[in-house]
């Protein structure tokens, strides 16, 4: 067979291997849009909208307070009218961070909300990490012992993830942003199937004047190709280990 096709189902499988690696979500900037809840950043629009009419909770384990978050605008609890607020079993309410507010910030690669309460007394911190293909969990963290009425909370998941390129004004919205490194692989990975197959088997008719299924270009390879995926899952679950052998 000629090198060309040779080489074919070898650059076929390493596009095919590179597509499926994740590509980073980490982002550098994170702009504060009102509109979206969320921020725009350089890998695209964090939205946390969907949650506009569902704020977050979560109860601390040990002096059993929960934490509210509203991510799109205040609510009132009692007496107390906040984006972010503490409640105490059986007593009162606190303000920690008003929706207007809001700034937002990176941190280790992660889009960071933070809040201040309308007297300033309390402050929250939540950093939102991205999840792919995870749900959606809000929690608290800590409050700063240093510090009291700083708090430190999270929420990680799917929601945290960029979803689409900034539009060219850098507003909310998000715009269309393209196609992702993974899609442009896969797309050229189907190309390559295309011709190599289109070709390969005009090349083994044509020339070769090959038949049944010896059209199929390098039909010995593509035989093997099972065997040769079981082995790499072998060798990945052993971690690479060799098997014993007893000493004859």
């Amino acid at each position: 067979m000629s090198p060309d096709l040779d080489m074919a189902p070898k650059a076929l499988s390493i596009l095919v291997v590179l597509a499926s690696f994740p590509v980073s979500q980490a982002i550098t900037k994170c702009t504060f849009v009102p509109s979206s809840c969320g921020c725009n950043t350089d890998k695209g629009l964090i939205s946390l909208e969907k949650y506009a009419d569902s704020p977050f909770s979560d109860q601390d384990p040990i002096t059993s307070y929960t934490y509210h978050w509203s991510p799109c605008k205040d609510i009132t609890k009692g007496s107390i009218s906040a984006s972010c607020f503490q409640e105490i079993p059986s007593s009162f309410s606190y303000d920690c961070g008003a929706f207007s507010t809001t700034k937002t910030s990176v941190k280790d690669g992660n889009a960071v909300f933070q809040l201040d309460a309308s007297d300033g007394t309390r402050h929250s911190t939540i950093t939102c990490t991205c999840r792919q293909n995870a749900a959606d969990v809000f929690k608290f963290d800590s409050e700063d012992p240093m510090s009291p009425g700083n708090y430190a909370l999270s929420l990680t998941g799917e929601i945290c993830c960029p979803k689409s390129a900034p539009g060219p004004s850098g507003g909310g919205g998000g715009g269309d942003g393209g196609l992702s490194v993974g899609s442009v692989l896969l797309i050229i990975a189907l190309v390559v199937v295309v011709v190599y197959l289109v070709g390969g088997v005009a090349l083994q008719i044509g020339v070769r004047k090959a038949e049944g299924k010896e059209r199929i270009p390098n039909l010995s390879f593509w035989t093997e190709l099972p065997g040769l995926v079981v082995d790499g899952f072998r060798f990945t679950l052993s971690c690479g280990k060799t098997a014993q052998y007893s000493p004859i």
